[in-house]
């Protein structure tokens, strides 16, 4: 099995119509839409590396969009560190825009809404982290540091080392610093209280549990039945989100290379599916591979802690998807 680290693609559009295939190609990770009907530029180059996968896109005049749902569309579900290299854009998170300046970093949910603006040339570095245990609380969503942030100074420089450094790292090495980025791009503790990300949390931490019926939860949330899946609505709905919280925490699972090899069969009952059989139809749909599938690219890429997903996504890029 050939699992590809590298790919790049570049591209000049002269109409909308020409972009459909850069757009095909970035569906997994965004909607894309050009702002102009003038010719736009574009320059991808992704690399998987540490468990991480690095992406710098050199592009304008374009909006990026990471729909409600789309994660289960693709089975995209990461955490999300934006650096701004050059240039700017703005960020969209629940009709919040916040500007974003060169040198500035977001950090984003995958699993959740927002949009990225690019109206003028500006050089981004999007770093993808897999979720790192099956009950790790929330990614921040839509979170700010400028540049002049002291958490910026520390989050910046191996970012830039992973995605400029002058030699490729020992997978030891990329590993580190990715560990090291995901544990300074933790979440804080929320300045307001926020029902939408505290369900998911809860969800999270008993989605496997069937002792917690709808009742339960919004019980634990200070709400109502009616209460808890009004709140649910604009995410899918509450059993949307329950078998979100599910297929996440078997992929966590699957992705853990130093746990025992688990059966397809306890993988699913450790994530709260009853059959074995409908837990992998949902997996396959959800991820384009089986459980098993994902389990041997996974023990076989070895000390690259390569995830499937990063994988089929650079293997559809160097097959052709986008132009170059």
């Amino acid at each position: 099995m050939n699992h590809p680290v590298l790919m790049e693609r570049r591209g000049q559009f002269e109409t909308p119509g020409e972009a459909e295939a850069l757009r095909a190609f970035l569906t997994p990770l965004f909607d894309l839409t050009l702002m102009h009907d003038a010719p736009v530029s574009i320059s991808c180059h992704a690399r998987a590396t540490g468990g991480g996968l690095v992406v710098r896109l050199d592009a304008g005049s374009l909006e990026l969009e990471r729909a409600v749902g789309a994660a289960r569309r693709g089975g995209w579900d990461h955490r999300l560190v934006l650096l701004v290299s050059a240039g700017s854009c703005d960020s969209t998170v629940r009709e919040h825009v916040q500007p974003l300046r060169s040198g500035d970093i977001a950090l984003f949910d995958m699993a959740r809404s927002f949009s990225l603006s690019i109206q003028r040339p500006a050089s981004l570095v999007l770093l993808f982290l897999p979720r790192s245990t099956p009950l790790e609380s929330l990614p921040p969503h839509g979170r700010h540091l400028p540049a002049e942030d002291v958490m910026n100074g520390l989050i910046v420089p191996p970012i830039r080392l992973l995605a400029d450094g002058p030699a490729p790292l020992s997978p030891t090495e990329a590993s580190a610093l990715i560990d090291a980025i995901a544990l300074l791009a933790q979440a804080p503790p929320p300045d307001a209280p926020d029902r939408l990300t505290d369900l998911w949390a809860l969800l999270d931490a008993c989605a496997t549990n069937a002792e917690w019926p709808p009742g339960r939860m919004a019980a634990a949330l200070g709400l109502s039945r009616t209460g808890l899946y009004r709140l649910a609505t604009s995410e899918g709905g509450v059993s949307a989100m329950r078998q979100d919280a599910r297929l996440r925490h078997a992929v966590m699972l699957l992705l853990d290379p130093s746990g025992p090899v688990r059966a397809v069969a306890d993988v699913a009952l450790a994530s709260g599916f009853a059959s074995p059989a409908h837990f992998s139809r949902l997996f396959r749909q959800r991820f384009s591979l089986s459980p098993l599938e994902f389990r041997t690219r996974v023990r076989y890429s070895g000390e690259a802690r390569l995830d499937p997903r990063f994988a089929l996504w650079l293997e559809r890029g160097l097959n052709g998807v986008a132009p170059s």
